[in-house]
Formats: C-alpha cells, structure tokens, sequence
C-alpha cells in the first residue's frame, strides 16, 4: 500500500499523511461476488473481518481501522488516475480525523458549525466522478445457515403445491444470484434477508439483524404485488424459523412505522409493545383497537416498536397462519403459469387420448407429472 495525500506545512514543502492509502485488491483479498439490482457487490477481507460493498463505480474509498483505503474494483487493473487524487486533495488530517471518522453526525459541535463543515466534505466526496466512499463498515458476522435453510426447504415443499412460481429463500444478499433484483428494506450488501422468490427476484423481503436475543425486522415489498399478503406470509415464517437462525432468539421485533404492520403484528401474532402510548391504547378499553384508531396513534409517535415472544404458542399459531397459505394461489407475477394449465384440461386432449394408442396416452400422462414443483421429490 502506497500513501498519496500530503499536507502544506506551510513551507511550501509536502509531508505524507499516513491516514489515506492507495491500497490494490489482492490486499485485502477483493473478489466480486455478484450482481444485484445492477450493482456489482464486492467482498472485501481485512484483519479478520469481512466486508461487503455495492457500487457500479470504478473508484471507491473504504475507512478501515481510521484509515480510507482507495481501491480500483476494475479486474486487470489497480491504478487510480490523477483526476480523482486531485479530487481529494481538498482535505488535509485534521479535517480527515474530524469530520470523516466521526461515527455519529450528531456527536459534532452543533455550535462551532462542525457539522455544516462535515456536510460540506462529504458533498464534495459526492461530487468525485466515478467515485462512492464508504465512512463506516460494520464487521460482518456471518452465520452458518445450513439448518435454518433446511427448515426453508421443507417449508417450500408444502407452500409450492399451491404456489409454484413462488419460492421462499434465506440468504445473504450477496450469495443471491448474479442478476437478481431484490426489493428490502436495507441496502446493505452483507444483510441477511427471507424472501420470497418470483423466478430470480426478491419480490418481498423481511431485512434481519440480531441484536444480543432479539432478531429485528424491517419489511418492505415491490409495489407491484401489493394487497396480495406476502408481508404476513413471510413474518409468519420468521417466527416459525428464528430458534433455527440462534436458539438463543426469545422474540421477533419489528419497528411499525407502517398502520398495517402494527395491526398485523398485534392482531396476527400476538404481538405486544413496552411503549407507553401503545399500553395507554390497549388499556383504554373505550376504544377499539382497529386499523383507523391505529393511524391515529403513529400519527402522534410515527412508529412504535412491537414485539413476538418466541412462546409455543406464538409460534404454533404463526405454523396456522402459514398454513392458511398452503391452499392458496398467491400468484406471481407472471399469470401465463396459472393458464397454461387450464390448457392442459381442453377437450381436444380427450380426444387424442380416444384416437391414439395406449402407449401414447402413458406418455402424455408422464409430461404432465413433470410439471410438479421439483420439491415434490425432497423430504
């Protein structure tokens, strides 16, 4: 790694500031994983930890341990043209320390304007063509899904008989296939998401993190499938599944900005809340706890965290819920599935059994067992 940032110390002379560095992708082991939403993702492997980026810019600078590592992500080359060093040379190490590893915007002096001038620097790193910056990386801990993706399997063996265009799936976003397109909640390359899959996109996702016991979701959908549920489908399934990500889940939280998710939450799950304007709510018997009382109360809080206990109960009735689904055509997005086997019903596929000999109707009879959902065979 090589440095190329300098400070005036005010002789006309130059000296080297060690906190950004010209660094090549071997360095820290750079491979690119996939691509997503038409962003190209990147992993990234430095002092034991592992980072994931998104960009479908050429140059991109990462803070690592307090020190922005400037990175080519082309594949044959790790060169960093004289346009974007020039770009950064606005900035010296003091303003460096200050306004860009500073974890918090709001932990900058209000009143000696810190924060307009921490504004103003991460403008005109905006404002760098061909060139995204990342201030604060979190180090990622990946799980080991190997169980939880198994309980994933045998729940679509019973959810596809009714939906085969459908497919539920739990992964990180950057081990979903190149081209997909995922609608969540988070952007963030190293999320773990539940989805369910409409050929290779992410049509509904529940955004997961882990927080000591708690597993947090956050939900988001493609308005092109909204009213058609997929949202109550999926909390019910995080429910069900949560012991198999950690057995050390007690409850399933989710901060309802959104009236429905609250109602869904409450009335659907069971869920409850430790917040006092929703107690003072539930206490108040006068008034019903419906879906328009509801919007009334995020009006004046603009969103209430809600939470499931993982009791037996919670989640035997969240496996009701889910199998309320199972006699159920959700649909996909694309109707010419649910036609083409109306078809296969005709009149005229009669009379071609009636006219042709027995051999050719076993035939006829085996292609439409091949139209089965491929988990028919899976246990």
């Amino acid at each position: 790694m090589s440095m190329f940032f300098f400070k005036n110390n005010g002789m006309n002379n130059k000296e080297p500031i060690n906190n950004i560095l010209y660094s090549k992708k071997k360095d820290v082991s750079m491979k690119l994983k996939t691509v997503i939403n038409g962003e190209s993702l990147y992993q990234l492997c430095f002092n034991n930890c592992m980072y994931h980026i998104s960009t479908n810019r050429m140059y991109v600078g990462i803070i690592i341990d307090g020190k922005m590592h400037i990175f080519n992500t082309s594949q044959n080359s790790d060169d960093i043209p004289d346009t974007i060093r020039q770009s950064l040379q606005f900035m010296n190490e003091e303003s460096f320390n200050m306004y860009l590893l500073t974890t918090s915007f709001f932990k900058l002096n209000k009143a000696n304007g810190d924060r307009e001038k921490r504004l103003e620097y991460t403008k005109r790193l905006d404002a760098i063509l061909n060139f995204k910056y990342y201030l604060h990386l979190p180090c990622e801990d990946i799980l080991d899904l190997e169980s939880v993706q198994w309980e994933i399997e045998r729940l679509n063996y019973v959810f596809m008989r009714s939906n085969p265009s459908l497919e539920l799936k739990m992964d990180y976003k950057f081990n979903f296939e190149n081209g997909s397109e995922i609608t969540s909640y988070s952007n963030g390359s190293g999320i773990l998401l539940l989805c369910l899959m409409d050929n290779n996109n992410c049509i509904s996702s529940l955004s997961i993190e882990i927080i000591k016991n708690e597993l947090v979701i956050s939900s988001k959908t493609n308005p092109s499938y909204f009213g058609r549920k997929y949202n109550k489908l999926l909390r019910a399934v995080i429910i069900m599944i949560a012991n198999k990500i950690n057995p050390n889940i007690n409850k399933v939280t989710s901060y309802a900005i959104n009236p429905i998710s609250l109602y869904l939450m409450v009335t659907t799950f069971k869920g409850t809340s430790d917040e006092i304007h929703f107690n003072t709510f539930i206490k108040d018997k006068t008034t019903p706890f419906t879906l328009e009382n509801i919007k009334d109360i995020m009006k004046q809080t603009g969103g209430i965290e809600v939470y499931v206990p993982l009791t037996d109960e919670n989640i035997s009735n969240a496996e009701s819920v889910f199998n309320s689904y199972n006699s159920l055509s959700l649909g996909g997005k694309s109707k010419k599935t649910t036609k083409s086997k109306k078809t296969t019903k005709s009149k005229k596929t009669t009379k071609i059994k009636k006219t042709t000999k027995i051999k050719k109707t076993i035939k006829i009879k085996k292609t439409i067992k091949s139209k089965k959902p491929k988990y028919k065979k899976m246990k």
